[in-house]
């Protein structure tokens, strides 16, 4: 090989590197924004269970009266 294609394949296997290492930081993005919005689905299905629970039990309390 000539010392041109050496440095053009160097340049390219650098830049392939760059654009992996690119490629890990945007998973690694995604991967904690649904960790994030899991946890708040979570919380807003939890928060949701209890307000059916007040409402249920307010129902049976009216019914009984």
């Amino acid at each position: 090989m000539t010392p041109d294609q050496v440095e053009s394949l160097q340049h390219s296997v650098q830049t392939l590197r760059f654009l992996i290492t690119g490629l890990y930081v945007l998973v690694g993005l995604v991967a904690v924004y649904l960790g994030w919005s899991l946890r708040k689905v979570t919380k807003n299905q939890i928060n949701s269970a209890e307000l059916l629970r007040q409402g249920v039990a307010r129902i049976e309390s009216d019914i009984k009266k």
